[in-house]
């Protein structure tokens, strides 16, 4: 584990790979509470799915022609948001950012992945971290039923007052000649 653990620090010292400053905190909090084996096996899991992100940055930022600091926003959302869905048995997913016309992001859960539009990234932090943690909701929910608002309220209590914040902001998505959402 100790070689591990120095290997993600050496990863996380490369400018492709995204540690938002204070995650092994937010980490732990989302750990607590859990039994010794569901914890061990949430770590093991986030830990695994930032190796991928440091490995997946580089060819993300190219294929979707995105600039470092945008990348870097969106993917520092994902990267706060699923530690919350990790000991559920999420797997992290791939991160593909467009310019989406009418969502804010969408979620491919049979093929893996999470798509965010660039715009979001003129969104505030926890906008962002709103719109990648329903994302996240979504690989154990596909739909918006009752049990993807049931898990969203328990793991984002003020998410329906960030998601009318987010309305607000359509004209992040009209600045790139978008429509209103």
């Amino acid at each position: 584990m100790e070689r591990f653990d120095e290997l993600l620090k050496n990863m996380a010292d490369k400018e492709d790979c995204i540690v938002p400053e204070g995650f092994d905190a937010r980490l732990q909090k989302a750990l607590d509470g859990l039994p010794p084996r569901a914890k061990k096996a949430g770590l093991g899991a986030v830990k695994g799915a930032l190796i991928a992100v440091a490995v997946c940055a580089a060819l993300v930022c190219t294929a979707f022609a995105a600039s470092p600091g945008l990348r870097g926003l969106l993917a520092e959302a994902l990267a706060r948001m699923y530690p919350l869905v990790a000991p559920l048995g999420v797997a992290f997913p791939l991160l593909k950012l467009r310019k989406l016309k009418s969502q804010w992001g969408n979620c491919h859960w049979a093929q893996g992945y999470i798509t965010l539009n660039t715009a979001l990234a003129r969104c505030p932090e926890e906008l962002r971290d709103y719109v990648a943690l329903h994302e996240l909701v979504h690989f154990l929910h596909h739909d918006h039923g009752p049990g993807f608002y049931a898990r969203m309220d328990a793991l984002m209590p003020d998410w329906r007052r960030r998601r009318k914040t987010l309305k607000g902001y359509s004209g992040a998505l009209e600045r790139d000649g978008i429509r209103k959402v």
